[in-house]
């Protein structure tokens, strides 16, 4: 990851990221609590949720950041 220090510094696509996910997540246990399932399974479809898809966001917006940096 090689990013200029101006890059770097701005929050704004980390913290879209972390929203993101957090909303997905969200869903997931509510549609697995709407499913009466078990609660480990709940926990462990949305953690994994969780992981999937900020995993997929930042390696986006990395890919995004390196491509677009002009500095």
């Amino acid at each position: 990851m090689s990013l200029c220090t101006e890059c770097r510094k701005s929050p704004w696509p980390f913290v879209f990221i972390i929203v993101i996910a957090s909303v997905s997540t969200f869903l997931t246990w509510l549609t697995f609590s709407f499913a009466q399932s078990d609660e480990l399974v709940r926990i462990g479809a949305s953690a994994g949720m969780f992981i999937v898809v900020s995993g997929g966001l930042l390696s986006y917006v990395m890919s995004c950041l390196r491509r677009h940096c002009r500095h």
